[in-house]
This record gives structure tokens, C-alpha cells and sequence, in this order.
């Protein structure tokens, strides 16, 4: 099924329910500073003020869950009472964008001042033998030319000076010593999703594809 941004949310709005595993496949410009973080001088990579590179990726996440649940839940193995010297209090979500968020359905948020629509996403990082953070929820990635939606391999490190830092954990959910969990949330722009496929857990094998109409080009993983 091709569909617009706008119709894609209603779609979302009428199948509204529990929780979805979906796969979901979004091309966003990659955020950079608009000056080399040093030297102040101006970004070679954006044009008219915009990233000229674009991030494709391909994720299975859950759709519809709630934030604060999936984190106390993922949080209740390690810190299970008060007599636990560890213990910390259920962790509460803090209100999106200042209280500018509002929740359309289980799945839409809309920014109230913007007029924008977005979709949350959850999924889990884990904790590796090294004891680094790894993306499982991440299956494909490929970066592109905003032009000519040709694959591009980026020099990290010359792009290094012009990105912003990462962004910090979310209230300390996730990052307690011992915790090998950490729910993450993002919320991409509906204009920035091209692809939703939805599976249907109680039916193997049966599952929807939304495919979001794009004007810029057309490109799959």
C-alpha cells in the first residue's frame, strides 16, 4: 500500500491498538553544526543551511508501547526492593518538549505548536562482553548523497568537528552499573518514514506494508 505522511497517520489511527513489532525504514538528514566546532568556520556539508547527507536505516522496534512501562520492566531484574542498596524509585517519563507533546493515538505524537506529527519508536540496547552498548534493533544502514541518492562511505573524521555531541541517557533509565538494558525512544518525523511493516504476532507470517510516497527519490535497503 503507497501512501502520503498524512495518510499513513490515519492509518496508524484507525489500526491503533497494543503494542506492534514493526519494521520501519526512514531516510533523516544527518544533524550537524552549522560551524566547525574549533575553528568556527562554516559547514562544507550543508547547502542553504541543510545536511547534504541523508541516513537510510532499517529498524524492528515496538510501536505503540509505553515508554515508562518498558523501562521499569527492564529495570525490575536488577533493582527489586527498597532493602536493595541499589534501589531506585519507578522511573516516570518526563513530559515530551516541554509539554508541547500530545499523544493523537498510541502511536502518533503531534508537536501542538509545530502542527508536526512524529512516530514513537521503542527498542532495547544490550550490554556486549565488552561491556559496550550494542544496537540490536538496527538491521540495515546506508548513508546518501541528499542529491543523488547515491550510497556514500562519510570520512568520520572530517565530519567529526561539525556534529553535535551525543545526546546524554535519558534519566538515568538504563545506565546503573549492572543494568545490561536501556530502553530507547525516538520519534522520527512521519515525513522521514518510508516504509512501516507491521507484523501480526497472533497470525506468523501475515503482516502489512506501508509504503510512504516520497518526492525527493525513491530508494530501498
Amino acid at each position: 500500500m503507497l501512501v502520503t505522511p498524512q495518510s499513513l497517520a490515519e492509518w496508524l489511527d484507525k489500526h491503533q491498538g497494543g503494542s506492534r513489532i514493526c519494521s520501519v525504514t526512514m531516510l533523516t538528514p544527518l544533524q550537524m553544526r552549522k560551524t566547525h566546532r574549533d575553528t568556527r568556520e562554516a559547514n562544507p556539508f550543508l547547502h542553504d543551511g541543510e545536511s547534504t547527507i541523508d541516513h537510510l536505516s532499517e529498524r524492528l522496534v515496538f510501536v505503540g508501547a509505553d515508554y515508562a512501562r518498558m523501562v521499569n520492566k527492564a529495570q525490575e531484574s536488577y533493582f527489586t526492593t527498597e532493602d536493595d542498596g541499589d534501589y531506585i524509585p519507578a522511573f516516570v517519563a518526563a513530559a515530551l518538549w516541554n509539554g508541547k507533546g500530545h499523544h493523537v493515538n498510541s502511536y502518533v505524537i503531534e508537536h501542538t505548536e509545530k502542527k508536526s506529527l512524529y512516530l514513537q519508536l521503542l527498542y532495547a540496547k544490550t550490554k556486549g562482553e565488552d561491556a559496550k552498548w550494542v544496537d540490536k534493533a538496527l538491521k540495515q544502514e546506508a548513508w546518501l548523497d541528499r542529491f543523488t541518492g547515491l550510497e556514500i562511505k562519510p570520512d568520520w573524521n572530517e565530519l567529526a568537528p561539525y556534529l553535535p555531541p551525543p545526546p546524554k541517557p535519558s534519566q538515568k533509565q538504563g545506565c546503573q552499573e549492572g543494568n545490561a538494558k536501556e530502553i530507547m525512544v525516538r520519534m522520527p518525523h512521519l515525513e522521514n518514514v518510508l516504509m512501516l511493516r507491521s507484523f501480526d504476532l497472533k497470525q506468523r507470517g501475515k503482516y502489512d506494508i506501508i509504503q510512504v510516497k516520497r518526492t525527493k527519490y525513491q530508494i530501498s535497503l
